[in-house]
C-alpha cells in the first residue's frame, strides 16, 4: 500500500474523498504529529526517510530544492 504524507496545506475535502474510496489509506496528516509547522524542505527529506510520499498543493519547496538535494530526499536517480 502506498504510505501518504499529507502536508498541512493540502485540501482535506479531496482526503475525505479518497479516505471514502479506501478506507484502509496510509497516511499521516502533518498537523497531526510533530512535524506540524516544519518548513517544506526537512519535511520532505522525513517522508523519504520513512518511505512516504508527500502530497501537497505547494509547488515552490519542489522547485527551490537544489538537484542534488531533490534527488537525496526523493530518491530519484540521477
Amino acid at each position: 500500500m502506498l504510505r501518504l504524507l499529507i502536508d498541512e496545506n493540502f485540501d482535506h475535502r479531496i482526503l475525505r474523498g479518497v479516505k471514502l474510496r479506501l478506507p484502509q489509506l496510509d497516511y499521516l496528516a502533518v498537523q497531526d504529529t510533530e512535524l506540524k509547522g516544519i518548513k517544506d524542505p526537512p519535511l520532505l527529506a522525513w517522508a523519504a526517510e520513512n518511505n512516504r510520499v508527500l502530497v501537497t498543493h505547494d509547488l515552490r519547496p519542489c522547485q527551490s530544492l537544489p538537484t542534488s538535494a531533490w534527488r537525496q530526499a526523493s530518491r530519484c536517480p540521477e
